[in-house]
């Protein structure tokens, strides 16, 4: 089992509501899949990775996430509040609750369930991220990368040639 699960939510069609899987492509262009990390898009549909994230050491969602705290900028929750506690996570919050819910209620939660994300703009149908959470994807991949090191989990970035333009 890996030591760590990142799991990106969200529709990619919805606008910002696709911000954790573009920051999960980003991750993955830079730092590749690293041995001790699983990479799963989990889009609409986080359910669909019961058996995957059941039992986890680590799980760290990815998506556009509501939240009161003002301004913009990268938020990151660790370890995320129990989630009686979050009033709203998104158009598919149903489908990440239900996941904790059923991971906790069978005895496999992850041992820590970690949130990076960042508040939306829109979720106008289209595939792009408005200008505000696209300008951010670099600092939430940084963000990201810095909660793994700083946990033990050694990345290695890949040269500016093998990743393109990331």
């Amino acid at each position: 089992m890996p030591d760590a699960v990142l799991l990106a939510l969200g529709h990619p069609a919805r606008g910002d509501d696709g911000f954790g899987e573009r920051l999960l492509q980003l991750f993955e262009q830079r730092y590749g899949a690293p041995e001790a990390v699983l990479c799963l898009y989990g889009g609409t549909r986080p359910l669909a990775h019961y058996d995957r994230v059941a039992g986890c050491r680590w799980l760290i969602l990815l998506d556009a996430v509501h939240s009161d705290r003002t301004g913009s900028g990268i938020l990151i929750a660790d370890p995320l509040p129990r989630i009686p506690e979050i009033r709203r996570m998104a158009v598919h919050e149903l489908g990440a609750g239900e996941l904790l819910q059923l991971l906790a209620a069978l005895d496999e939660a992850p041992a820590r369930i970690s949130l990076v994300g960042a508040a939306p703009v829109s979720f106008d149908m289209g595939s792009t991220l408005s200008t505000a959470l696209e300008q951010l994807l670099p600092q939430a991949c940084d963000a990201l990368a810095r909660l793994l090191g700083d946990n033990g989990i050694r990345l290695t970035r890949r040269q500016a040639e093998d990743v393109g333009h990331a």
